[in-house]
C-alpha cells in the first residue's frame, strides 16, 4: 500500500480532526477512511492496491463548504510508497469534481 496526503482543502465547516469516511469508485480501493485534520486541510489515507501506469484512482469523501466565501484554493497530493520515498504531483493530475449537496 501507498499513503497518500491531499493538502491544502482548507476552510471547510465540517467536521474537526477525526476518521473521514473514503469511498472507492473503480478498480483501485482505497482504505476506508483517512485521516482528516481541518485545521491543515490535510487527509492521509492508503492506496491498497498497486496503480498501474495511467491508470486512474478515483474515490469519494466529502466535506462541507465554509460558511463565508473564500478564495479558491489549489489542493497538492502527496504520496510516499513503502520504502519512505516522497512525492508531490503537480496540480494537473488532479480532478477535484464538486457533487452539489441534497436539499432536505
Amino acid at each position: 500500500s501507498t499513503q497518500w496526503q491531499i493538502s491544502g482543502l482548507i476552510g471547510s465547516s465540517g467536521p474537526a480532526d477525526q476518521q473521514l469516511p473514503l469511498k472507492s469508485i473503480g478498480d483501485v480501493n482505497v482504505s476506508a477512511s483517512g485521516a482528516w485534520s481541518q485545521s491543515s486541510g490535510a487527509l492521509v489515507f492508503e492506496v491498497l492496491d498497486a496503480v498501474p501506469a495511467y491508470a486512474e484512482v478515483a474515490f469519494a469523501f466529502t466535506l462541507s463548504n465554509p460558511d463565508a466565501s473564500q478564495a479558491g484554493v489549489r489542493p497538492t497530493l502527496s504520496l510516499v510508497s513503502e520504502s519512505g520515498v516522497s512525492s508531490t504531483l503537480p496540480y494537473a493530475v488532479l480532478a477535484v469534481t464538486r457533487i452539489a449537496p441534497t436539499c432536505p
